[in-house]
């Protein structure tokens, strides 16, 4: 095309200097005899631009003279190709319809070795996605695997997750039976559209029976952190933040937030979240809530879980209070992991407290002088001394300021930049 825009700059009597010719599976572009470009192409479009798109000295057409061959191939392909295959998608659609399918697939079916193994889902009403996705056909490099899920097969847009039905603690009586994993129940879709607008927290979408098809999020950030040593800037969690504080403020809580389930994609240096499938809103009825010890206190999560309304089945207001401490808290526990390699857990730590599973918080009289450099340098300096209670007992210092500003709100971070404070 360039070529093509090139040589309709040159003066009509220099036109005929530009010439392409074909021949042993490749194109020779020449100007003035010297070859300046060769492409490979495939026998059956070496025919093709012999036929139809080169002149008898081969010298290129006109661009105005080019459209008539191209409009010919165009209306071929649209008469062996998109009909019968529009025709084919209505009828896949009112099957789908007729057995009460949200998504039908196809496999695909040509040629074309980078797609070989691709299977796509089509989201049949469009409650979901207004475009087609699908699951990618090549296996990751290395195993990764979850406590309940596996990755399948992944590319650099989607990425497949299956049950880890090899965890002991995660299988069934019956393995074709995947009630046990709830992330991986239809029911789980109806909740898909309340993420839709957000870019950094990611749902994924049950397609099929055991199959979850979600955006590639990037890099695992727990192996960045601890096997690659990687030290990743403050920045990064800029939008992660301000889209959980987005959920809480409508009653809807992650739950579970820990290292492992966030991701760093390197191209737009942003964190992102994932496995966020069995978040809670405000009003439904309670259900087992996931955690990680490192990442809550066990006055946290029990203020979390225990007290139930017994008429309604609901957690009591002030529970989702708790939810959304429980979310603040680990988010800026990984903060923490992400920015310093993980030295605030490398420190020493009270043997009455126990590194993981604690009754009070991550902070105490042995890493206090590490976690208060922390905060001093990436805290807002009226809120510094609130962080560091929240740290030390966060159950304690949410209930002592009930209306606390939203954590991200209490960072150096003031138009998208870093702004230190002293």
């Amino acid at each position: 095309m360039i070529f093509s825009q090139i040589r309709d700059l040159a003066p009509h009597n220099k036109k005929d200097k530009f010439m392409v010719s074909v021949g042993e599976g490749k194109m020779v572009f020449s100007i003035s005899g010297v070859s300046i470009h060769t492409e490979s192409i495939s026998e059956h479009s070496s025919q093709f631009i012999q036929n139809s798109l080169l002149g008898f000295n081969q010298t290129m057409l006109d661009t105005e003279e080019l459209i008539i061959p191209i409009k010919k191939i165009m209306d071929e392909k649209i008469r062996n190709y998109f009909i019968p295959y529009g025709k084919r998608l209505v009828e896949i659609k009112n099957h789908a319809i007729n057995t009460m399918k949200e998504f039908v697939k196809l496999v695909y079916a040509g040629t074309y070795l980078k797609h070989e193994g691709i299977i796509y889902y089509y989201d049949v009403e469009k409650k979901y996605c207004k475009s087609v996705i699908y699951a990618p056909g090549t296996e990751p490099e290395s195993k990764l695997t979850g406590k309940s899920k596996q990755v399948k097969k992944m590319d650099h847009r989607f990425v497949t997750l299956i049950p880890n039905l090899e965890s002991q603690d995660n299988l069934p009586d019956n393995s074709s039976d995947l009630g046990h994993f709830n992330e991986f129940k239809h029911e789980n879709n109806k909740y898909y559209n309340e993420l839709s607008e957000l870019n950094a927290i990611i749902d994924g979408l049950v397609v099929d029976h055991g199959l979850i098809i979600m955006r590639n999020a990037g890099d695992n950030l727990y192996r960045l952190i601890f096997d690659d040593k990687i030290i990743i800037g403050i920045m990064s969690f800029t939008n992660v933040l301000f889209e959980l504080k987005k959920l809480h403020t409508n009653g809807i809580y992650i739950t579970d937030i820990k290292l492992g389930n966030l991701t760093y994609d390197e191209k737009s240096e942003e964190v992102r979240m994932i496995d966020v499938q069995n978040r809670v809103r405000k009003g439904e009825k309670h259900k087992k809530i996931g955690h990680t010890n490192r990442y809550v206190t066990v006055q946290v999560y029990s203020y979390c879980t225990e007290r139930v309304d017994p008429n309604s089945e609901e957690m009591h207001d002030s529970n989702y209070h708790y939810l959304r401490v429980a979310d603040e808290y680990a988010i800026l526990i990984c903060m923490m992991q992400s920015t310093t390699g993980d030295r605030v857990f490398r420190s020493p730590s009270p043997s009455n407290v126990g590194e993981k599973w604690n009754h009070h918080g991550i902070m105490n009289y042995k890493n206090q002088d590490i976690i208060s450099d922390w905060i001093d340098h990436y805290v807002q300096l009226e809120f510094r001394e609130h962080v560091k209670k929240f740290l030390t007992n966060p159950a304690t210092a949410a209930d002592e300021s009930p209306d606390r500003k939203y954590l991200a709100d209490m960072l150096s971070i003031q138009n998208g930049q870093f702004v230190q404070n002293f």
